[in-house]
């Protein structure tokens, strides 16, 4: 009955050992457990934090991207107008150009005509004294025929005079 109760005792203390290193080795797991759920839980969060951050960079990307695509369409349009300006700008210098071209023309007949008329009115002034000149060599002919005409008449008068 001794034995009994010693392999009993043995027996109870052993399955204690086993029951408690059990109960320790659970602890140690449930330990491990936790520690690892712990992991696991910060591991999603870096996760979802890289998975936000990658989210917003694309995000950022994107508007970068729309930002640029809408700049280079600024740009587009703006070297259009530039381009549509200077089209029109040129136009505007040909049809300037044109109208300086004919005005030049215009200046170039007017000069001639001035000229022609300037030696118009020099001739006409020329011929103007020629027959001014004549006219006095004229008018200095009858004065000096009246002038010959009166002298012989006075010479001859006396003459007459004495006659009768």
């Amino acid at each position: 009955n001794s034995n009994l109760r010693k392999k009993e005792r043995e027996l109870v203390a052993t399955l204690r050992q086993q029951v408690e290193a059990v109960e320790s080795s659970q602890q140690l797991w449930k330990a491990r457990l936790v520690k690892r759920e712990l992991k696991i839980e910060s591991l999603r969060k870096q996760c979802q934090d890289r998975q936000d951050e990658l989210e917003q960079v694309e995000r950022e990307r994107r508007q970068k991207n729309e930002e640029h695509e809408r700049d280079k369409l600024d740009v587009t349009e703006h070297q259009l107008d530039k381009q549509k300006l200077v089209v029109a700008l040129r136009e505007k210098v040909a049809k300037l150009t044109t109208a300086v071209e004919k005005a030049q023309v215009k200046e170039k007949l007017f000069r001639k005509e001035i000229f022609r008329l300037r030696e118009e009115v020099l001739l006409s002034e020329s011929q103007r004294e020629t027959e001014y000149r004549r006219q006095q060599q004229l008018i200095e002919g009858k004065e000096k025929e009246v002038a010959y005409i009166w002298q012989k008449y006075v010479e001859i008068m006396p003459l007459e005079e004495s006659i009768n």
